[in-house]
């Protein structure tokens, strides 16, 4: 009895090239992605109900890939903010600014908002969106997620609340 496989295999070989396509045209081009820790500082802390604060946080890229002329990469990111952040709520965005200090001694700056989620395994995540407005690759879009996994959940309930978070940054930069 002969197999199935050998006359169904040619027919997934055929859907491979469609669903690449798809993928790379359904999305803006990656331009470049960094990766690297970051500290996060909240004055006043954030408890479990929001409350107006501002932040600021310093990462250091230790690794970027991407299709960037002369091999230009963000060595640091600086985030700055304000807006109502709560430990046991996921928060309506709030206005943010992004320093991004590049590999050729270059400043830019990106505008946008952040918002806070909360996860259920303890974890806080923090995704800013924002738009590069000054600097290298201007009009560009970029994601920056902070994930920290090292949440002490208990210091939302009392003052001074977390006023710190460690973790690892991630940052996409998308086509202009």
């Amino acid at each position: 009895m002969r197999s199935p496989i050998p006359r169904v295999l040619p027919r997934w070989f055929l859907l491979i090239p469609a669903v690449v396509l798809m993928n790379t045209t359904a999305h803006a081009a990656k331009l470049l992605e960094c990766v690297g820790p970051e500290t996060t500082k909240y004055t006043p802390g954030i408890l479990n109900d929001p409350r107006q604060l501002s932040f600021e946080g310093k990462g250091t890229m230790l690794l970027c890939l991407g299709l960037v002329p002369g091999g230009l990469t963000v060595k640091e990111v600086v985030s700055t903010g304000a807006g109502e952040l709560g430990c046991a709520v996921n928060t309506p965005p709030g206005p943010s600014k992004l320093t991004l200090r590049w590999s050729n001694g270059d400043t830019g700056e990106a505008e946008g908002t952040t918002v806070v989620n909360s996860k259920p395994a303890g974890e806080l995540v923090l995704v800013q969106r924002a738009k590069i407005v000054s600097g290298p690759l201007t009009g560009a879009n970029i994601v920056r997620t902070l994930t920290s996994v090292q949440f002490d959940v208990t210091a939302c309930n009392q003052e001074p609340g977390v006023t710190e978070l460690n973790g690892i940054d991630n940052i996409v930069i998308t086509g202009q």
